[in-house]
């Protein structure tokens, strides 16, 4: 906190269910989660929740949506 008790720095954090369905026969191949979370400090060094923030989080969501891929079914 600041000396007006304000937060310095934020968290955004967030999961996506993922469901990968094979197209033709509508079975699910496989099922995981992808969570991310980033922190920013707002009106420092440009960073915002609307920018920076959730284009950092998406990145890093993105990833793990990869990774999880990645480990196979």
């Amino acid at each position: 906190l600041d000396e007006n008790d304000n937060p310095v720095q934020k968290r955004v954090y967030g999961r996506l269910d993922v469901t990968l369905t094979e197209r033709r026969t509508g079975r699910v191949v496989k099922t995981y989660v992808a969570s991310a979370q980033t922190e920013f400090t707002p009106d420092r060094f440009g960073q915002s929740l609307e920018g920076s923030a959730y284009d950092e989080w998406v990145r890093r969501v993105a990833e793990r949506v990869v990774q999880g891929l990645e480990q196979g079914f």
